[in-house]
């Protein structure tokens, strides 16, 4: 999902690759030779030590946009040795679909970027014929 968002602006890394890990060894290193405004980190938890990945990257590289996204299991969530306070925000995506998309009124940059539930989800007034 995160690679299709990808616009030609974005560097788009596989975290799940050793290569990936090797690449950003030196946290410092990799984002002075960053050449794209905006890195995608998918799967950030496979890295050795992501919590300092983007600490450094939102400290040192402020003009970088990241977007990580990974697991939230508890195994994935003990490899952050820092809790990231400040420099991260959280988007918990709920279970849609893609198909589904439209009939919750929504589209996926529009849920990636401004997360959210849809719309007919928060609705005071519940439509059976929307939960059929």
């Amino acid at each position: 999902m995160a690679q299709q968002l990808a616009p030609d602006d974005t560097l788009y890394l596989n975290c799940d690759l050793p290569s990936i890990g090797e690449m950003v060894r030196d946290p410092q290193l990799f984002f002075r030779h960053c050449n794209k405004p905006i890195v995608v980190l998918d799967e950030v938890h496979q890295l050795r030590d992501p919590s300092r990945l983007l600490k450094v990257g939102a400290d040192e590289f402020p003009q970088i946009k990241i977007l990580a996204t990974g697991s939230s299991t508890l195994g994935a969530s003990n490899k952050f040795s820092d809790s990231l306070t400040g420099r991260k925000r959280t988007v918990h995506l709920t279970p849609v679909l893609e198909r589904e998309l439209a009939d919750f009124g929504t589209t996926l940059p529009q849920r990636i970027f401004q997360g959210g539930l849809p719309p007919a989800l928060m609705s005071r007034d519940k439509k059976a014929s929307f939960y059929q």
